[in-house]
């Protein structure tokens, strides 16, 4: 217990960046081991299910049940925890691909509408003004004004 005290108080009197690397370590591995616990309670927890194409009698108890006399159902895809996972990555997958090609589509949709934009060339026109400006001779005059010094 003291080595472990002298552990820490060596870790709390160290630089930042042993902290920080300890802190990562120690995070990464509480991480794994809730994973670990997680999917070893679900193992356990979800009701272990048999195939349906394995040959030979299910039993149960003191009585013997022929796979022939139950029928024989369509067979399941993987149902333990990991098939069920990757059944759900490949639905994630899916989606996230067909998002991917609709944000593509649209980014070039809009690129196209840029470069058409940056591509459309200015054009001036200059059209001569057929009334000139003259002023009014009728104006009276103003008188100068001086200004104080």
């Amino acid at each position: 217990m003291n080595r472990l005290s002298n552990y820490f108080e060596g870790l709390k009197n160290a630089d930042e960046r042993t902290k920080r690397r300890f802190v990562a370590i120690a995070s990464g591995l509480s991480m794994v081991v809730v994973i670990l616990l997680w999917v070893v309670y679900l193992n356990l927890t979800l009701p272990a299910l048999t195939k349906t194409g394995d040959a030979g009698n299910v039993t149960g108890g003191d009585t013997s049940i022929s796979s022939s006399s139950v029928g024989t159902a369509p067979a399941e895809p993987d149902s333990s925890f990991f098939g069920i996972l990757a059944r759900g990555l490949k639905v994630l997958g899916s989606g996230a691909g067909k998002q991917i090609e609709t944000i593509k589509e649209d980014a070039i949709q809009q690129f196209s509408k840029i470069g058409a934009f940056a591509s459309k060339k200015n054009e001036t026109s200059i059209t001569p003004n057929t009334v000139k400006f003259e002023p009014n001779t009728s104006l009276e005059a103003i008188p100068p004004t001086k200004l104080p010094e």
